[in-house]
C-alpha cells in the first residue's frame, strides 16, 4: 500500500489517487497561485493609479481609457477566481 493519496483527480473512469513522492511538490500549486495573485494585485494597483490620475483620463484617447477600465475589470475577475 502506497499510503493515502495526496490528491484525487476525477477521470471519466473514476477518481485516480495521486500519491505523494519526492517528485511531487504539493506546495508548487499554492506557490504558483500566490505568485499569480501578487502579479494581478500589482497590475490592479497600476491600473487603478492610471484611472485615478485626472490628467491621464482627461488627455488619453477615450479608447485607451476604456481599454484600461476593461483591463481593470478583467484583472479583478481573475483575482476573484483565484
Amino acid at each position: 500500500d502506497g499510503g493515502e493519496p495526496a490528491a484525487t483527480v476525477p477521470t471519466p473512469l473514476g477518481p485516480v489517487g495521486v500519491l505523494a513522492t519526492d517528485g511531487v511538490d504539493l506546495g508548487a500549486a499554492e506557490r504558483k497561485r500566490t505568485d499569480e495573485r501578487v502579479r494581478i494585485e500589482r497590475e490592479i494597483a497600476r491600473a487603478e493609479g492610471k484611472l485615478s490620475n485626472d490628467a491621464f483620463v482627461a488627455k488619453a484617447p477615450e479608447a485607451v481609457v476604456a481599454a484600461e477600465r476593461e483591463k481593470l475589470e478583467r484583472l479583478r475577475a481573475e483575482l476573484e477566481a483565484l
